[in-house]
């Protein structure tokens, strides 16, 4: 662990004996990377700690994989709960430290090793510390990742009716934003992701002979134009969308017009109107094209993970209770663009995702990409705050056994 910053008023000593702790159980997670919905052998290493710990009940939710714990405070507060995901990422890792993972095509590239360890850390500090008011919910959320979509998974098989919580908090690292530092936002937090095919079916032929055919690289291609005039044209521009063309597959050989061509992509937005607004210029886009060449065109559109959005009220009030430990706490932190499926726990009950500084790291799913184990104790000590605090009497923090 690096030394503690001056800027930062000093942690327990509680805290970081946790987080040294916890360092190595995220770099035993680290080299043993699986992925979403395959994380038995990490779910068995979180139980396992879990269980030592001495949590109150320890869970592993229908779909096998992921965790979710109990700690009751001695308050009888409310039910508050806290998530971390705990899946890694389909690439090779490249870096050379000497917990590098050991699975060929796997690589915790997010840090997600991270956030299991710091949360495995608070369950540690509030096992040993129960003088918080609140019953505290810990979900080791499985399959974030690649567009599978734990979250939705878990609260589908009842993870909110079996565990009524009242709030929901969650982190993410972020590079490039300093350790010891935190970023909130009091609304969007990460962007919607939705994902798009359109299957061109023209008329095959000869490459010399262009006028008996119906071209879907042709159509393919005036469709890829016109769906970069969505953002520039159709979207308010105090409003933001991403529209990314990412495949486009035609043809297998250099003298032969194709019969049909696959595009693919990604679309991203704040807002929920802005999402829908985009699939219909889509669709008016994709069959004037058809329409406009003879050619058939068939468009998926799925609106697969809803944007994070964060309980305004609740965000300024984290801020707030956050800041007498991290005094440099930046608010109205700029919302990212990549998709989260924490979404799905910030439409069904008031949540914060806030963000946690991995200093000058790799950027996130870069293959030598690595979690800061100085972050550690920050999101410990983050995390151990909102425990603390009183939610259901003025909201003030419980600070005794720090």
């Amino acid at each position: 662990m690096g030394s503690h910053d001056s800027t930062f008023p000093a942690r327990s000593n509680a805290i970081d004996a946790l987080a040294r702790k916890a360092a190595d159980w995220r770099r035993t997670i680290h080299a043993n990377p699986e992925t979403g919905f395959e994380e038995f052998e990490t779910t068995r290493f979180i139980v396992d700690r879990l269980e030592r710990l001495g949590c109150d009940q320890v869970v592993v939710p229908p779909c096998g994989t992921g965790a979710i714990a109990l700690i009751e405070g001695r308050g009888g507060g409310p039910m508050i709960g806290m998530r971390a995901d705990i899946d890694a990422l389909h690439m090779d890792e490249l870096s050379d430290v000497p917990y590098r993972s050991r699975a060929t095509g796997r690589m915790h590239a997010c840090g997600h090793d991270g956030h299991t360890a710091i949360l495995l850390g608070v369950a540690g500090h509030l096992c040993e510390n129960r003088d918080f008011p609140n019953r505290i919910v810990l979900v080791f959320q499985p399959a974030e990742e690649n567009g599978l979509c734990g979250a939705r998974r878990l609260i589908e098989d009842g993870l909110l009716d079996d565990w009524p919580v009242e709030r929901m908090f969650a982190l993410h690292n972020w590079p490039g934003l300093p350790i010891g530092e935190i970023g909130i936002s009091d609304g969007a937090a990460m962007s919607a992701f939705d994902t798009f095919e359109i299957i061109v079916r023209g008329r095959g032929g000869h490459g010399g002979q262009p006028h008996k055919v119906v071209d879907p690289i042709i159509v393919g291609n005036q469709i890829v134009t016109g769906l970069q005039t969505i953002v520039s044209r159709a979207v308010d521009p105090l409003d933001m969308a991403v529209v990314s063309v990412c495949e486009f597959h035609a043809g297998s050989t250099n003298n032969v017009i194709p019969h049909s061509a696959r595009l693919s992509g990604s679309v991203r937005a704040y807002r929920d109107d802005v999402r829908r607004l985009v699939e219909t210029r889509m669709t008016d886009i994709v069959n004037a094209a058809a329409h406009a060449h003879g050619a058939k065109c068939d468009l998926s559109y799925e609106l697969a993970m809803p944007p994070v959005h964060n309980d305004a009220r609740e965000a300024r009030r984290l801020a707030s209770l956050l800041r007498p430990a991290f005094p440099t706490l930046r608010t109205a932190f700029p919302p990212g663009t990549a998709g989260e499926d924490f979404g799905f726990f910030s439409q069904r009950v008031p949540s914060v995702f806030f963000f946690l500084g991995n200093g000058d790291s790799h950027p996130l799913h870069h293959p030598e990409y690595d979690f800061s184990d100085d972050a550690i104790a920050f999101g410990i000590e983050a995390f151990v705050r909102i425990a603390r605090t009183d939610f259901a009497n003025g909201d003030q923090p419980h600070l005794n056994g720090r």
